[in-house]
């Protein structure tokens, strides 16, 4: 159960409310370890996986309204995040690295990487989400398992969509071209790569990204953790302060001097206010700084391998 000082910091919303999402949360996550520890096949560990990305929405969404005091979100990312590693253990005690067939496969380098097809889909169930102008529900987008691949998403008659990519390696991901509205975004494990999102209505969730470039028109709120090497190209709404925590070497190309940072790990100097200088405004907090740039990520070293764009872009910007 969760610690009476903890539930008593919930800012948005009251301790019984954050009790209940506990106790709640706590039983489905159970209820996962035991649904992979009985997986015996793919279509099992596709199971599994599919209810993992529900419970990451759920999660994001509470955050997002407020419900959970800090204790328990990093108690409950960290159980999300010790689920994923299991749900890796039994994919690799039940698919070896030649068996791994079907239209699902956790294998982030497949056989030929260069003609795999990427594994996106969109799904028809709701998507949790608590804000007022979200509360409606979205169609979800997952875009799982990309190695060595450019991924433009097809045309869909979704008109509002909970985008999540996860599982990312050199692959260039470009989502601009989505005309529904996103409500939020989740990314997860992404390293080597390139991601080019629409606006977003809503919030995004971004965890375990490495040397990676981002870009995001506009969303309501941005939160990174347990990232390295990443510059991210972004406008929040209504000036709303960017968090990050467990982060190193972030570069943020702003597009307004208001731009605000609050670093978890440092707290006393993690607000920063961006200068007028075109570049390398000197921050704070040594895990991140914020730039001023006219140019956008995704023109930089246009021409090059992923990788290649990525260290010019993080040269250039100072990351």
């Amino acid at each position: 159960m969760a610690s009476s000082s903890s539930v008593g910091t919930a800012s948005l919303a009251s301790a019984s409310s954050a009790a209940a999402f506990y106790t709640h949360f706590t039983q489905a996550t159970d209820a996962l370890r035991a649904q992979i520890c009985d997986a015996s096949d793919a279509t099992a560990l596709h199971a599994a996986l599919q209810r993992l990305s529900a419970l990451n929405a759920e999660l994001t969404a509470a955050v997002d309204s407020g419900v959970l005091p800090a204790h328990d979100q990093a108690l409950h990312r960290r159980a999300l995040d010790e689920i994923t590693a299991t749900l890796d253990q039994r994919r690799r005690a039940i698919q070896p690295a030649k068996a791994v067939g079907g239209r699902f496969a956790f294998r982030r380098k497949p056989a030929q990487p260069a003609r795999s097809a990427p594994q996106a889909t969109i799904t028809s169930e709701s998507t949790p989400v608590t804000s007022a102008e979200d509360a409606a529900g979205a169609d979800r987008l997952a875009i799982t398992s990309l190695s060595h691949t450019s991924y433009l998403p097809p045309p869909q008659e979704a008109l509002r969509l909970s985008v999540h990519v996860c599982h990312v390696t050199n692959s260039l991901v470009d989502l601009r071209s989505i005309s529904a509205k996103v409500v939020s975004v989740q990314l997860r494990d992404i390293r080597d790569s390139i991601l080019l999102l629409p606006a977003i209505e809503g919030s995004v969730m971004a965890h375990g990204i490495v040397h990676s470039l981002v870009g995001i028109p506009s969303c309501h709120q941005f939160r990174m953790h347990a990232s390295t090497r990443v510059a991210v190209q972004l406008a929040t709404k209504r000036s709303s302060v960017v968090t990050i925590e467990a982060c190193r070497s972030l570069v943020f190309v702003a597009d307004s001097e208001a731009f605000k940072v609050q670093d978890f790990d440092d707290l006393i100097g993690s607000h920063q206010l961006a200068s007028s200088t075109p570049h390398h405004a000197a921050a704070p907090s040594s895990n991140f700084r914020v730039v001023q740039a006219s140019v956008s990520i995704d023109a930089l070293g246009a021409t090059q391998t992923v990788e290649a764009r990525i260290d010019e872009a993080l040269t250039t910007l100072g990351g």
